[in-house]
């Protein structure tokens, strides 16, 4: 069987490939401070910002195509932490592709869709990147620095992503929890994104890595929507009151790191290879029905 090393296992993304449990894949996980028990993973504890570190663990584990998940994803902690925020996903992103590189093995990166300003969405992957925020222009950096060094890696952009994970932070799961305490959630109104499951996102990866793509993919969903939109048609699938959901803008919230308006990313290319993400509505019902 096939070796894969993936990191950010104890991460959102990691919960949902956990999930899906490949069978063409042997799993290792690499995670930091929040170690997780699956029987479908063997899991490592390894401090990704200490190279030589980083480097016996590769070599330890001799992976035949290794998945990069981990990263700080926090716009506004990248903003205050340049530096430490830097080090994860910067300089850790581009140490992988020139091990895998060295060894010939597939690395799959994975971007965000905050690579962009968000001034002409839809946004396919010939786009020149802008990014406005400090995590953004982290991100489009590792990118460019990963396929200067490797071109042959695969760069996934991927947009917010909603689910139910076994572990790591959800968005959707800290809105559920406070429509279920009666709770209100303020929504923006004036932010668009292409939103997909994180089961969806973590097949198309895997696509892409039996594929052995390389370049820069974008694995969003089907349809462009709104934070508010979402939490309304949220509310709906799991019947509770609309009147919880409070539409708001992103001028009403102070934040460190710049929003870009409409972030939607066009994953047609995904779309002609097999990449087949399901509707926000039909993951909503399963969702409600796992619940």
């Amino acid at each position: 069987m096939k070796k894969l090393l993936v990191t950010g296992i104890s991460g959102f993304l990691g919960s949902c490939l956990a999930t899906l449990n490949p069978k063409e894949w042997k799993v290792y996980g690499l995670y930091n401070s929040n170690p997780v028990k699956d029987l479908s993973l063997i899991t490592l504890k390894v401090n990704l910002s200490n190279p030589l570190e980083l480097k016996k663990t590769f070599h330890k584990i001799q992976p035949d195509a290794v998945l990069h998940l981990a990263a700080i994803s926090n716009p506004n902690f990248c903003e205050t932490n340049q530096e430490l925020s830097k080090k994860i996903n910067v300089d850790v992103s581009l140490q992988l592709a020139k091990l895998c590189r060295v060894a010939s093995v597939p690395y799959l990166f994975t971007s965000t869709d905050l690579v962009f300003d968000g001034k002409n969405g839809p946004y396919d992957e010939v786009k020149i990147s802008k990014p406005i925020s400090v995590y953004g222009k982290q991100k489009a950096l590792a990118e460019q620095l990963i396929l200067e060094h490797y071109p042959e890696a695969c760069v996934v952009r991927c947009p917010v992503m909603y689910g139910l994970s076994k572990w790591g932070n959800s968005f959707m799961k800290s809105w559920l929890e406070n429509l279920k305490a009666d709770k209100k959630i303020f929504a923006f109104t004036d932010e668009y994104r292409t939103k997909v499951s994180g089961t969806s996102a973590v097949e198309g990866m895997l696509l892409l890595l039996n594929k052995n793509a390389s370049g820069i993919w974008h694995l969003g969903g089907r349809e462009r929507i709104s934070r508010y939109d979402f939490a309304i048609r949220m509310a709906q699938a799991f019947q509770f009151p609309e009147e919880l959901i409070q539409a708001s803008k992103q001028a009403d919230v102070k934040m460190d790191a710049a929003r870009p308006a409409d972030v939607s990313l066009n994953s047609s290319k995904a779309f002609e290879v097999g990449y087949d993400p399901k509707s926000i509505d039909e993951d909503l019902k399963r969702y409600n029905k796992e619940e």
